[in-house]
């Protein structure tokens, strides 16, 4: 299996609520598209992390499942996992 990773726009406060559930929606949209955007403001890579990162320009995929995390202060953390079936 090969795992590809993006990050998304970081943010701060109570924003933070409402981007957890927009990176949910995103999730599904890259299942239901086949379609994951890629890591936004990311220039370079450290050559040490060895992370399959989605770089600059999006990738056309075909996938069953897709796994959004969201880390917050205080604790407030979830890990979704989204299926096709």
């Amino acid at each position: 299996h090969t795992f590809l990773f993006w990050e998304r726009l970081v943010c701060n406060g109570i924003e933070r609520i409402v981007f957890f559930a927009n990176f949910a929606v995103v999730s599904v949209k890259t299942l239901e598209e086949g379609f994951i955007p890629p890591t936004i403001h990311l220039k370079s890579q450290d050559e040490k992390c060895d992370v399959n990162l989605v770089k600059n320009e999006g990738i056309a995929v075909k996938t069953d499942y897709v796994m959004s995390n969201s880390f917050g202060f205080g604790g407030f953390n979830a890990v979704l996992i989204f299926s096709k079936k």
